[in-house]
């Protein structure tokens, strides 16, 4: 039996090496079609249309991980989001005062987002 799934193998490894159309065929060609598209969707998400969120707990300095990224990759995106999370000394925040969002300059906007300390 495993020499004759052995030589199955062989065979089908053969004709993909040297015709891999006949061994695919159409639905092969598909799959192969529709991997590339989404490997692009992919890419132009990841590098083209991001916008970086930096995370700080002052909301008037800017985030050391800003500074970092400037230092090291040399380029600042087109929109930069700064969010600060803040813990109030009230049970629940009122729903008016949970967010806030305030453009800096063009392009940077900053989020603050207040929360009660029973809240979660």
């Amino acid at each position: 039996m495993r020499v004759l799934l052995d030589l199955i193998t062989v065979t089908f490894l053969h004709r993909f090496l040297t015709r891999p159309m006949h061994a695919l065929g159409l639905p092969g060609l598909g799959c192969i079609g529709l991997g590339c598209v989404s490997f692009l969707a992919t890419l132009w998400m990841k590098y083209l249309s991001s916008s970086p969120v930096f995370l700080t707990g002052n909301p008037d300095y800017v985030p050391t991980s800003l500074l970092h990224n400037l230092k090291h990759n040399k380029v600042l995106h087109e929109r930069v989001i700064f969010v600060t999370v803040q813990t109030l000394d009230v049970p629940e925040a009122a729903p008016d005062d949970r967010a806030s969002v305030e453009e800096l300059s063009a392009g940077v906007h900053r989020v603050s987002l207040r929360y009660g300390f029973m809240e979660s």
